[in-house]
């Protein structure tokens, strides 16, 4: 890895995966061909059982909830009360991080799989539900109940009068936690102890953007060394440096930064970064994926280059942390995580802020298994003077300006002051993600340009309450992990 790639990333990877041991190169392969298995059709042998347990709304018990196999159910369910088998579990595990734009899910919650299916009204579950899991595991015609309901909100959000074998776990936010907590990080270790005193933190951020990575930092008062950056939108540099001087030491092209550089800079303590997701989302019909050597998705690799580069000379550990959308393909998705050897958590901008925006974040990061309480915030709070949200929440902000209207009539997110739908002015925006008024006013960019920039950035309480455990690593004082931004500013 000391040689610079002058010979292209998709052939590096090959000569990579040639070198590796074979197990590697055979889930390689598997998981470019990787694809979803739906559940197994019921056992007709084992509907007696669910019709019984039906009659006296009792628990399903010895018997999967999600393909009602009575093989192998030796794992419970993490959101429902009962068993499933390893095989749903491992789908489960899948399916339940893949969020939309708009913060719903796509897969059952139950069984973990793809179909028709009905949703829970509650902004901060979105949970989905598929018609076979409610036609077998609730009486008859919930199904059409539901679907009749203004306002429905799930099993795990309230206590339903439906009679059903299905009762969410009073712990399952914990559960899920657990699930994607790691037994072990193998690829780099976090740092054994705090930074030794009067000494600051020196970061590298790749694909920095408009560089709310430093944004949160200052704002979370971390004492800085050094921030180097790489970006080459010429727009976001430019903002970067209205905002930030010279305080932001740029790099340019990821793909240039060589072994004799990253040697140069080190130590690093952080190393942050998320590539261009429009090759990986599912919203993105003419996506790339992950290995087309002529998409942004490959770009990936390069963040992955360059971790076993700062390893090679940060023998102490660093932090790091990589971020991307939710709704990717699931073969990418464990692709990603073969490489980084840990699974991702998600975390969703819709707990801190008025806007859904669930991520990925994998990492070593402590926080990254924190709970993330709900903070109630409404739109309505961030608005200028005299105008008037229609919707709570704002769903997913992306480069598109048609990601700003809302809902299934498309409708404008607010009103103004003469009682007309308008849209979210940028200020406005900029306050939602967290930033000051005017962050991307810089040259003379536009209201899209500055959007696009936008939807392509990090939440910032999202970003602060990852980062919060930083202060005390940087004062040598003791950890204390917070789980609010709110308690680290």
């Amino acid at each position: 890895m000391d040689e610079r790639w002058t010979i292209g990333v998709v052939e590096a990877l090959r000569k990579l995966c040639r070198n590796g041991p074979e197990c590697i190169n055979y889930n390689l392969r598997s998981l470019e061909t990787k694809s979803l298995v739906k559940c197994p059709d019921p056992n007709n042998t084992n509907n007696w059982i669910i019709e019984e347990k039906l009659e006296t709304s009792e628990i399903l018990s010895q018997v999967c909830l999600a393909c009602y196999t009575t093989n192998g159910v030796d794992c419970e369910h993490p959101l429902f009360k009962g068993n499933v088998c390893r095989k749903c579990l491992g789908r489960l595990k899948s399916t339940m991080v893949v969020k939309g734009d708009d913060g719903l899910h796509y897969f059952c919650a139950v069984c973990g799989t793809l179909g028709l299916i009905v949703l829970c009204d509650n902004d901060n579950c979105g949970r989905a539900y598929c018609f076979q899991c409610i036609s077998d595991l609730t009486a008859n015609n919930t199904w059409d109940i539901l679907l009749t309901t203004e306002e429905w909100l799930c099993f795990l959000c309230e206590d339903s009068s439906v009679i059903r074998i299905i009762y969410g776990r009073d712990d399952y936010s914990t559960r899920i936690h657990q699930l994607y907590t790691p037994e072990r990080l193998q690829l780099v270790e976090p740092p054994s102890e705090p930074l030794p005193s009067e000494t600051k933190l020196r970061v590298l951020s790749l694909f920095d953007g408009i560089s709310t990575g430093f944004y949160s930092l200052q704002k979370l008062k971390i004492p800085i060394q050094a921030y180097y950056a790489s970006e080459i939108d010429i727009a976001a540099l430019n903002i970067s440096k209205l905002n930030f001087g010279d305080q932001i030491i740029q790099m340019g092209d990821v793909i240039s930064i060589t072994d004799e550089i990253i040697k140069q800079i080190s130590p690093i303590h952080l190393l942050i970064g998320g590539s261009p997701c429009n090759d990986l989302s599912l919203a993105n019909p003419t996506r790339k994926g992950l290995f087309d050597g002529e998409g942004s998705g490959i770009l990936f690799f390069e963040f992955y280059r360059i971790i076993l580069l700062l390893k090679k000379y940060n023998k102490n550990g660093f932090y790091w942390m990589y971020e991307n959308v939710s709704s990717m393909q699931l073969s990418c998705r464990e692709a990603i995580s073969l490489y980084l050897q840990c699974e991702p958590v998600l975390k969703d901008a819709v707990s801190f802020s008025p806007q859904h925006r669930p991520r990925l974040f994998w990492g070593n990061l402590p926080t990254l298994y924190v709970e993330v309480p709900f903070e109630k915030t409404h739109l309505q709070e961030f608005l200028m003077s005299g105008r008037m949200a229609i919707v709570p929440k704002l769903k997913t902000v992306t480069t598109k300006s048609n990601s700003l209207r809302q809902g299934k009539e498309a409708v404008h997110p607010v009103r103004n002051e003469q009682d007309i739908p308008d849209t979210i002015w940028i200020t406005e925006l900029e306050k939602v993600f967290g930033l000051p008024q005017h962050y991307t006013d810089a040259g003379n960019l536009s209201a899209t340009q500055r959007q696009e920039l936008l939807g392509k950035s990090w939440s910032i309480p999202v970003i602060t309450h990852l980062f919060n455990f930083l202060h005390s690593f940087c004062t040598s004082s003791s950890y204390k992990i917070t789980s609010s931004p709110n308690e680290a500013t």
